[in-house]
């Protein structure tokens, strides 16, 4: 995208807005008389040259052909394929800047859908917010080239070309195969690749379940990799992996991961977001906790449920998944915890039935948020502490006006980067049940 000044005024169907502020998505938001546009790649205060080029969600759409005016924390993109697959949204800035966008971006999401005002903490940032991705799904055109959907469309943008350097948010070793598979995929959909701390797993999808030739197993296998699956079915080696979290003569978590199992793509947020509970449960409901149940609804593997036993009389983990909820008693059986049961239910399921006092509640649905039984279980349940950890600032607005409604006060909200250089933002809001509402 180029910076220099135009030598004349732009062609009619282009036109010149100003960016007012970036908004949920990374798109800059514009008006003309037609209303608003949405421009990806721009910054507020910036004018750029603007053509017309979709729409999504019924909202206009802009292509930007030139920056007319930047703004001072803009950079050149390293990228080649920047605004064009869909994988970065914000390598035109410095990573301080993007924080401070996703910023303004959560409190303007907050205040828009939730009439929400609450305490903003400081942004955590990431201490790698490149190359941080342990589980990435890349998808396989008919060709057999690997890479992304480009913005707002089900168009592959192969991750190829002389002066394509590899995906910023991959590591190295993702690169690597992705590199040495270009091209060799024919008949396949979609690429999974899951890195833990001994080894990555490589897991094809395709919809004719096709036995993998010869030559591609052995080279998958030369690539390093420690498991290869073809729609969840083992080829060779394990298809699980595992991480590790602590050093002796601390405690020392171990969490194993299968193919079908949620964790976090950024495995060291884990640990900061779990200091991040423990510490908030230790100042919020003090010795108390120690006669106190902890239920954990959308527990995954148990990542948040075990390292925060050793804090409370018991623990309930709740996970609707069947081969999380294998790993999740795998993990307790491995570090050891005696103080907690597994549940394979919904949330909402479980919380019909549940009767049982519990001190803190943890929250942590997929970016549909909340389903309004579970909602409105929380609320009946009064419970003095709930963290909500969500991925989606949207269904964390709404979800938290009803909880607010329902007798709950916000104590804080805090951004935890953990999807560096992309408009993803997590967030940690800690509750407390008002006992006089």
């Amino acid at each position: 995208m180029p910076l220099e000044e135009p030598v004349s005024d732009p062609p009619s169907e282009v036109r010149l807005l100003t960016i007012e502020k970036v908004v949920d998505g990374a798109y800059g938001l514009a008006r003309d008389s037609d209303g608003v546009v949405l421009v990806p790649g721009t910054l507020p205060g910036e004018e750029v040259e603007i053509v017309p080029d979709s729409k999504v969600q019924g909202v206009r759409v802009g292509r930007a052909t030139r920056i007319r005016s930047a703004h001072p924390d803009r950079i050149p993109p390293v990228c080649p394929l920047f605004l064009a697959c869909g994988g970065c949204d914000f390598l035109h800035v410095s990573y301080e800047r993007e924080l401070g966008l996703k910023q303004d971006i959560l409190a303007e999401t907050l205040l828009r859908i939730g009439q929400l005002r609450p305490t903003l903490l400081d942004p955590v940032p990431s201490p790698t917010p490149e190359q941080y991705r342990a589980y990435i799904q890349l998808k396989i055109d008919p060709k057999g080239r690997i890479g992304l959907y480009r913005r707002d469309s089900h168009t592959i943008v192969p991750f190829d070309g002389e002066s394509f350097p590899g995906c910023r948010l991959q590591p190295d070793d993702f690169n690597g195969a992705v590199a040495r598979l270009q091209g060799k995929l024919a008949g396949y959909k979609v690429i999974k690749l899951r890195k833990g701390a001994q080894g990555w797993v490589v897991n094809l999808t395709s919809d004719q379940s096709p036995a993998p030739a010869e030559g591609l197993t052995r080279q998958i296998h030369d690539l390093g990799a420690t498991g290869f699956l073809v729609n969840d079915r083992l080829v060779f080696g394990s298809p699980e992996v595992l991480y590790i979290y602590g050093e002796a003569p601390g405690p020392i978590y171990r969490f194993t991961v299968s193919p079908d199992s949620f964790f976090q793509a950024d495995p060291a947020a884990v640990d900061r977001l779990s200091r991040r509970m423990a510490d908030t449960i230790d100042r919020e409901r003090g010795p108390a906790r120690l006669n106190e149940n902890l239920l954990d609804l959308y527990a995954g593997v148990g990542t948040f449920g075990i390292r925060l036993a050793s804090k409370m009389m018991g623990v309930f983990c709740v996970e609707s998944s069947a081969g999380a909820v294998r790993d999740l008693e795998k993990n307790m059986a491995d570090n050891r915890t005696t103080n907690l049961i597994a549940y394979r239910s919904t949330a909402r399921a479980f919380l019909k039935r549940f009767r049982s006092a519990v001190g803190t509640v943890i929250v942590d649905p997929p970016r549909s948020g909340l389903e309004p039984d579970a909602r409105q279980a929380l609320i009946t349940l009064k419970v003095p502490l709930v963290l909500y950890l969500s991925c989606h600032p949207a269904t964390l607005a709404r979800d938290l006006a009803a909880l607010t409604a329902g007798g709950y006060k916000i104590d804080s909200v805090q951004l935890f980067d953990q999807f560096g250089r992309t408009h993803h933002i997590e967030t940690l809001t800690v509750l407390r049940f008002d006992i006089l509402h």
